[in-house]
Protein backbone atom coordinates (compact mmCIF):
# COMPACT_ATOMS: atom_id res chain seq x y z
CA UNK A 1 0.00 0.00 0.00
CA UNK A 2 1.33 3.51 -0.77
CA UNK A 3 1.70 5.92 1.77
CA UNK A 4 0.42 9.71 0.72
CA UNK A 5 3.58 12.12 1.26
CA UNK A 6 1.79 15.55 1.36
CA UNK A 7 -1.06 16.49 3.07
CA UNK A 8 -2.98 19.43 2.52
CA UNK A 9 -2.12 22.25 5.34
CA UNK A 10 -3.66 25.79 5.20
CA UNK A 11 -4.41 25.39 1.21
CA UNK A 12 -0.70 23.62 0.60
CA UNK A 13 0.24 20.42 0.04
CA UNK A 14 3.19 19.72 2.45
CA UNK A 15 5.21 17.16 3.90
CA UNK A 16 3.96 15.41 6.81
CA UNK A 17 6.19 17.15 9.28
CA UNK A 18 5.38 20.66 8.32
CA UNK A 19 1.49 19.71 9.56
CA UNK A 20 0.29 19.31 13.12
CA UNK A 21 -3.49 18.60 14.50
CA UNK A 22 -4.21 21.81 16.33
CA UNK A 23 -6.94 21.13 19.01
CA UNK A 24 -9.56 23.97 19.97
CA UNK A 25 -11.66 24.51 22.95
CA UNK A 26 -15.18 25.79 22.60
CA UNK A 27 -14.30 29.38 23.22
CA UNK A 28 -11.65 28.78 20.40
CA UNK A 29 -8.55 28.78 22.25
CA UNK A 30 -5.82 26.11 21.70
CA UNK A 31 -6.11 23.59 23.89
CA UNK A 32 -3.59 20.69 22.39
CA UNK A 33 -1.47 19.68 19.62
CA UNK A 34 -0.86 16.38 17.68
CA UNK A 35 1.77 15.45 14.96
CA UNK A 36 0.18 14.51 11.63
CA UNK A 37 1.14 11.51 10.62
CA UNK A 38 0.20 9.02 7.40
CA UNK A 39 -2.31 6.99 10.24
CA UNK A 40 -5.13 10.29 9.74
CA UNK A 41 -3.82 11.96 6.63
CA UNK A 42 -5.36 15.10 6.03
CA UNK A 43 -9.00 13.63 8.09
CA UNK A 44 -10.19 15.36 10.59
CA UNK A 45 -12.35 12.71 11.70
CA UNK A 46 -9.55 10.63 11.82
CA UNK A 47 -7.24 13.43 13.71
CA UNK A 48 -9.94 13.56 16.18
CA UNK A 49 -10.12 9.94 16.67
CA UNK A 50 -6.18 9.74 17.09
CA UNK A 51 -6.10 12.67 19.83
CA UNK A 52 -9.18 11.62 21.81
CA UNK A 53 -7.82 7.74 21.49
CA UNK A 54 -11.45 6.64 21.16
CA UNK A 55 -14.62 7.43 18.39
CA UNK A 56 -16.96 8.06 21.77
CA UNK A 57 -14.62 10.76 23.16
CA UNK A 58 -14.08 11.96 19.88
CA UNK A 59 -17.71 12.73 19.63
CA UNK A 60 -18.08 13.69 22.95
CA UNK A 61 -15.74 16.48 22.21
CA UNK A 62 -16.57 17.44 19.41
CA UNK A 63 -20.62 17.57 20.14
CA UNK A 64 -19.71 19.85 23.13
CA UNK A 65 -17.55 22.46 20.48
CA UNK A 66 -13.98 21.50 20.69
CA UNK A 67 -12.23 21.37 17.01
CA UNK A 68 -9.59 19.66 15.03
CA UNK A 69 -7.93 22.04 12.46
CA UNK A 70 -4.46 20.71 10.34
CA UNK A 71 -2.16 24.06 10.39
CA UNK A 72 1.64 24.50 9.95
CA UNK A 73 3.94 23.80 12.25
CA UNK A 74 5.28 27.25 12.14
CA UNK A 75 1.92 28.77 12.72
CA UNK A 76 1.21 26.56 16.10
CA UNK A 77 5.11 27.71 17.28
CA UNK A 78 4.52 30.87 16.58
CA UNK A 79 0.79 32.17 16.90
CA UNK A 80 -1.21 29.29 18.53
CA UNK A 81 1.27 27.90 21.12
CA UNK A 82 2.18 31.08 22.76
CA UNK A 83 -1.79 31.48 23.18
CA UNK A 84 -1.99 28.02 24.37
CA UNK A 85 0.98 28.72 27.13
CA UNK A 86 -0.91 32.21 28.06
CA UNK A 87 1.59 34.77 26.65
CA UNK A 88 -0.63 36.30 24.08
CA UNK A 89 -4.11 37.38 24.63
CA UNK A 90 -6.27 36.26 21.83
CA UNK A 91 -8.61 39.21 20.37
CA UNK A 92 -11.86 39.27 22.03
CA UNK A 93 -11.18 36.60 24.23
CA UNK A 94 -11.46 36.79 28.14
CA UNK A 95 -7.77 36.84 28.70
Amino acid sequence: MSTRKLIAVEGQQRPYPEGVWAVFMPDGFPSGVMNASAKVGDDPVKAAREFWETSTEAIKHLAAGYRIELVSRDRWRNELLPIHLGSTPMAGGPR
